[in-house]
């Protein structure tokens, strides 16, 4: 098992729990990655996840500290990912006694599901929306318009987000400081630099996506050298 592997699926586990808007501790990661990789270990999983959170890479969440039961048995203390919405209780004590039995093996598949294929000569796609309030842009459509690396750009405009490379001649390429993890969540004149919190899509901040109203029908389609995502009724 490869370190790059674990930290796909704990990426992919995370932005399912995410998107779900469920509230879960490492511990709910850990069980749901040891499905596909029964070899890796809490121990391993913990800091992916942890490290997730520091980078903003669950967006809106934040992390309180819970009481909760260590192998069934032990009292210990942990961190619960949740919305600022979400009071901990709704975490209930099942849950925080909880031994192996990840909770989102049904959701897990309905994600699958929602998700739709895109090709190399994919130009469009439906955009899903998370009920973190999260959009979610596949990967393949963004290199499909030439946009590549781990940062990208986002130009926020009335009812539309536009998506370029760091480097695009539309945009002022990101100065060298903005790799650093406390200064790259900053506006630049240029658009908001966002990197990549999964290995397949790029997650557009419900901070951005608030504008589209609740429960919105996105799209994602490129344009130029650019992808824009835009409401299912906005058309050329």
């Amino acid at each position: 098992m490869s370190n790059q592997r674990l930290r796909e699926i704990t990426e992919r586990i995370v932005d399912e729990l995410t998107g779900a808007a469920m509230l879960f501790t490492a511990l709910d990661v850990s069980n749901a990655v040891k499905i596909e990789l029964p070899e890796s270990r809490h121990r391993d999983i913990a800091p992916l996840v942890r490290d997730m959170f520091d980078r903003r890479g669950m967006g809106a969440y934040i992390q309180t500290m819970i009481d909760v039961m260590a192998k069934g048995s032990t009292p210990a203390r942990a961190y619960l990912y949740h919305l600022p919405e979400q009071p901990t209780s709704m975490y209930d004590e099942p849950m925080r006694n909880q031994l192996a039995t990840p909770p989102t093996r049904q959701q897990r598949a309905a994600v699958a599901e929602q998700e739709a294929p895109v090709t190399p000569a994919t130009i469009e796609v439906p955009v899903r929306v998370g009920k973190d309030g999260r959009a979610r842009v596949p990967r393949q459509l963004l290199e499909n318009a030439g946009i590549r690396g781990d940062q990208v750009l986002v130009k926020t405009e009335p009812m539309k987000l536009q998506i370029l490379a760091t480097g695009s001649t539309v945009a002022t390429p990101l100065d060298a400081l903005y790799a650093l993890p406390d200064l790259f969540f900053s506006a630049t004149p240029s658009g908001q630099p966002l990197g990549f919190e999964h290995p397949t899509l790029l997650h557009l901040p419900r901070s951005m996506t608030d504008m589209f109203g609740t429960d919105p029908k996105l799209v994602a389609r490129i344009e130029g050298a650019s992808v824009v995502v835009v409401p299912a009724t906005v058309v050329n």
